[in-house]
């Protein structure tokens, strides 16, 4: 290999080594930009629900968020990455037989719906005080059993099932007493405290990547210009190989 074609390879390496930073340098910005839309989504929805509080709300008054906006928050949070996020819903414990079970709202209408087939009183202040249950036989019974299974299909729900199911079988008469079901609020959802620390950490987070998505575009310009200089300077070695090699050709005629 002769030094032209030596000097040549190793121009052509450096251009090529500078075009793939580059091509890294370009997907980490375009990934920032997307971590930052992300979040800005999340700031938006944040801001609306601040705004359904009045002006004289305290730190510890509950912020009311519905379940679509409870839906976008979720995917919201999900989606910009966030690990730390409050938990905005609101959240349910039930007690049966000494056990405690975590329900969402649709397990929550679940143990409703069992309560009331089957004479439970509820109360979810004071908790679920089963109230004497007499089933006239075992058939009825078991028909008001079966026809609870189709609407229940959380683990929590279908032990409760269970749960009655057991104790029938071991009263007099099919007749519950002295056996106590609680549910109690586990989680009330964010506050308006909650929610206004939560802003300020995102906008916190989105200062933060803009700093430093301007250092990374500053990066991004410098490897361009080094880019460009390193084919122009290829470039023009190649141009200059060729000339020499035409002047040679010509003083040889």
């Amino acid at each position: 290999m002769d030094l032209e074609t030596a000097l040549l390879a190793v121009q052509s390496q450096r251009a090529s080594l500078l075009e793939d930073l580059l091509k890294d340098q370009i997907a980490a910005v375009q990934a920032k930009n997307a971590k930052i839309s992300r979040l800005n989504e999340l700031m938006g929805l944040l801001n609306s629900c601040a705004a359904k509080m009045s002006s004289d709300a305290k730190a510890g008054d509950r912020v009311p968020i519905d379940n679509a906006t409870l839906a976008q928050l979720k995917t919201a949070v999900a989606e910009a990455g966030v690990a730390d996020a409050p938990d905005f819903g609101q959240h349910w414990n039930a007690t049966i037989g000494g056990k405690k079970f975590d329900l969402d709202q649709f397990s929550k209408q679940e143990i409703d719906n069992i309560c009331k087939t089957f004479g439970i009183q509820t109360n979810v202040n004071m908790g679920l005080m089963p109230t004497p249950y007499i089933a006239p036989d075992l058939a009825t019974f078991e028909k008001k059993l079966a026809g609870m299974n189709p609407k229940v299909q959380s683990e929590a729900g279908l032990q409760l099932l269970d749960k009655i199911k057991t104790l029938s079988k071991s009263k007099d008469k099919f007749t519950f007493t002295r056996e106590m079901i609680q549910m109690s609020t586990k989680s009330t959802g964010i506050n308006k405290g909650q929610l206004d620390g939560f802003i300020q950490k995102m906008k916190s987070n989105i200062d933060s990547l803009s700093n430093s998505q301007q250092m990374d575009m500053l990066r991004l310009q410098s490897l361009s210009n080094k880019r460009n200089e390193a084919f122009d300077l290829m470039t023009n070695f190649v141009k200059k190989m060729q000339d020499n090699r035409n002047t040679i050709i010509g003083n040889m005629r």
